[in-house]
């Protein structure tokens, strides 16, 4: 057993009420008598992945306090049933005052009974009434003897018996009651309370204040729906098989409405029934065979008794009255072995007959078959034929196929573009000025047919030409002019022998292998050649600066 500890504060990972206040007039504290740990620095502490809790250990934590300083009263329930039926854990109610008008500081008795729920009791006397369950009378009863306590047997007796003054609730807390009351007595269901909050204020602030408080009652109520209803409801099952874009889901949603049921739409392969909230009837959108195993499929389309099934943080009650389940592969097709997908479909032991499909077919009475014109509404069997019954005008045949457009504006993306250029301006990354320039050769650039802005001799300008072009013209003062006085454009002052020949010589070949310095020289030369053509055309512009006036 665990030590009492020194008083000190440590950071703990378990359940604290977020309105408990940092002193305490009126302490009221809940310790279960063994606690597993998963908190390393209480295990640590203690030495143990396991804290008990006993009479010795709560005597051990009072004896530090004079008689006279301090009421104390607590219980130990041992055999305590929950609203399931379930007997609870041995967990021990302590009640405790000061008598010298100081409060209890929460981290000392946080630190003292560190696995525990510790909250600010309402009235003394309620809290004492509460050991014994008398103001629980729901709840397992117990006796005043079961109470240890330093309070004398005639004050006690007076305390078990006053009628508690409890504080007045205020209007949010009334609508809570009464929300609480409605969801446990069936006249609300989770959906509508989820399309009430768009709307409903008051059912807005209820949600904020009391939501997980909200979240328990309807799980409390599911739980209760499907023990009343368990083993008398008759669950309707419709498959629909199809290819894509037959209107399967749209059928089923419309079978919904025909119906006035509420209806929630499972796509959602790992947790189906994540969200869940008591329609009328599930729709397993595009359902495969391996959503569900087949003993879960089975229990889930069980027709006349309830149906529990695993999510990803609790089982969840079915409690709906229908389960349409639209899909493009064919119910022929289910659970069937598939060698080549190593699928080896068994039924459980609990399930019997000559053909493990038998339970499934026997559970679904409507198939209904989507085609491109028609939908063929059959009787199926549990042999797996079907036998049919209507032939329905299936108007998905009249749907044109949609435009693959985008709605998405263009001019966002142009205004998007201009925001990165800035962040790249303003990051040092871009010059301001050479992105204006670059933007005047794209333009003119996309301007012109084939993607090519201009050419010399053939090959496209490049933006580094355009750019010596410009830095050329600014030198010279705004135009370029040949010897002549005229104009030089961009396409004669890029001249066509810069542009290295398709057609290497003779003697020169492109096995790098061989040959690698004579070609790595002719390239050279190439390139030389080029910056002595630019050379000479700034020095042809310098001279023309130098001996026209007028340019």
């Amino acid at each position: 057993m665990a030590k009492l500890p020194e008083v000190r504060i440590i950071e703990l990972e378990d359940d604290i009420c977020d309105d408990t206040p940092c002193t305490l007039s009126v302490a009221f504290v809940r310790i279960t008598v063994e606690n597993h740990l998963n908190n390393q620095e209480l295990i640590d502490e203690i030495g143990d992945t396991v804290l008990t809790y006993d009479e010795q250990y709560i005597k051990a934590f009072f004896n530090k306090y004079d008689n006279d300083v301090i009421e104390y009263a607590y219980i130990l329930h041992e055999n305590d049933v929950n609203e399931k039926g379930e007997v609870e854990q041995a967990h021990y109610h302590i009640c405790m005052r000061k008598t010298n008008k100081t409060n209890f500081k929460f981290d000392m008795l946080k630190h003292a009974f560190p696995v525990g729920k510790i909250e600010q009791g309402r009235t003394w006397e309620y809290m004492l009434q509460y050991l014994l369950h008398k103001n629980a009378p729901e709840k397992t009863p117990h006796s005043v003897d079961e109470i240890v306590t330093n309070i004398d047997g005639g004050t006690l007796d007076l305390y078990l018996k006053s009628t508690p003054s409890v504080k007045k609730r205020s209007a949010l807390e009334r609508n809570f009651d009464k929300l609480q009351d409605d969801i446990l007595e069936y006249k609300i269901f989770q959906y509508q309370f989820r399309e009430q909050l768009a709307t409903n204020k008051m059912f807005r602030k209820l949600m904020a204040e009391f939501d997980t408080k909200i979240e328990k009652s309807f799980v409390a109520q599911k739980v209760g729906w499907y023990e009343k209803y368990k083993h008398t409801r008759s669950l309707e099952v419709i498959f629909i098989e199809g290819g894509g874009g037959c209107g399967k889901t749209a059928l089923a949603i419309a079978y919904c409405q025909q119906r006035k049921w509420s209806y929630y739409i499972a796509s959602d392969e790992n947790d189906p029934m994540q969200d869940y909230a008591s329609q009328h009837c599930l729709i397993l959108d595009e359902l495969r065979d391996d959503t569900f195993s087949y003993s879960s499929f089975m229990r889930l389309l069980n027709t006349y008794t309830g149906t529990t099934v695993k999510s990803r943080y609790h089982n969840k009650a079915f409690t709906g009255e229908a389960i349409i389940i639209p899909s493009y592969l064919p119910l022929s097709e289910y659970y069937k072995p598939d060698v080549k997908k190593k699928k080896k479909y068994v039924a459980d032991e609990s399930f019997y007959g000559d053909n493990s499909l038998v339970q499934l077919h026997r559970r679904i009475k409507t198939l209904v078959r989507a085609e491109k014109d028609l939908f063929y509404v059959y009787d199926h069997k549990k042999d797996g034929s079907n036998v049919l019954r209507e032939k329905i005008p299936n108007p998905a045949y009249l749907i044109k196929p949609e435009e693959d457009k985008s709605h998405v504006s263009t001019e966002d993306f142009v205004g998007a573009s201009e925001i990165f250029a800035q962040t790249l301006i303003e990051s040092g990354k871009v010059d301001a000025e050479e992105y204006k320039l670059f933007k005047a050769y794209m333009n003119e650039r996309l301007s012109t047919p084939n993607d090519v802005i201009f050419n010399a001799n053939g090959a496209p300008i490049t933006f580094e030409d355009y750019k010596a072009y410009h830095n050329a013209k600014e030198l010279a003062g705004g135009e370029l002019l040949d010897s002549e006085g005229k104009r030089i454009e961009l396409k004669d002052f890029v001249r066509e022998d810069r542009i290295v020949p398709a057609v290497p010589e003779q003697d020169i070949t492109l096995d790098f292998t061989e040959d690698d310095m004579r070609v790595t020289q002719y390239f050279e030369r190439c390139m030389l050649k080029e910056l002595q053509d630019k050379v000479a055309i700034l020095q042809k512009a310098i001279e023309i600066l130098r001996t026209d006036k007028t340019a």
